[in-house]
């Protein structure tokens, strides 16, 4: 199978939770776990389970924003000596 998308991660399948509609699959990869949620058609007619090795095809269609609690500090113009 080709794919023109870049992304891709090897990894181990670590656990697959389902329900009647949708399913959400685990992977184990070098980057860290990774979870998919595709349709529950999908796991049964590609016959996966736990152990299973597959790859984790990323292809981001949005990026979200998350508030960092910690106070970030102005960037230095370059050549700026610091006051100590």
């Amino acid at each position: 199978m080709s794919t023109s998308i870049r992304n891709h991660l090897p990894g181990t399948i670590e656990q697959i939770v389902s329900d009647k509609v949708v399913s959400e699959i685990v992977i184990n990869t070098a980057a860290g776990p990774v979870t998919s949620i595709i349709t529950t058609g999908s796991v049964k007619r590609m016959h996966l389970k736990k152990g299973d090795a597959v790859f984790a095809i990323i292809k981001a269609t949005e990026v979200s924003v998350e508030k960092s609690h910690r106070r970030l500090l102005p960037r230095r113009k370059s050549g700026a000596a610091r006051n100590r």
